[in-house]
């Protein structure tokens, strides 16, 4: 947790006192979220039935690349992905 500041998905667990301040507000407000049910899954990193199709995860990756060094827009990015996804399934 201290090198990554990712979230335990185990049961009961509660993170060493020591972390920063940044990282206990957003715990605290993922795990009211989780109470609320009110979570959803990290998009690209589902597993079995909710994976994406096979090879759509590489072009997601390519896609996001391409919107950060700003090749394409976001909109441009989501639609080359809904072609991918249809070429796939």
């Amino acid at each position: 947790m201290r090198s990554d500041a990712v979230f335990p998905a185990i049961k009961g667990y509660t993170p060493p006192s020591d972390m920063g301040p940044v990282f206990k507000e957003t715990y605290d407000e993922w795990t009211q979220a989780v109470k609320d049910k009110a979570t959803v899954k990290a998009f690209a990193w589902e597993t079995g039935g909710d994976a994406l199709l096979p090879g759509v995860d590489a072009k997601v990756f390519a896609a996001t690349q391409d919107v950060i060094l700003g090749r394409k827009s976001p909109e441009a990015a989501a639609a080359y992905l809904d072609d991918e996804w249809k070429k796939a399934s």
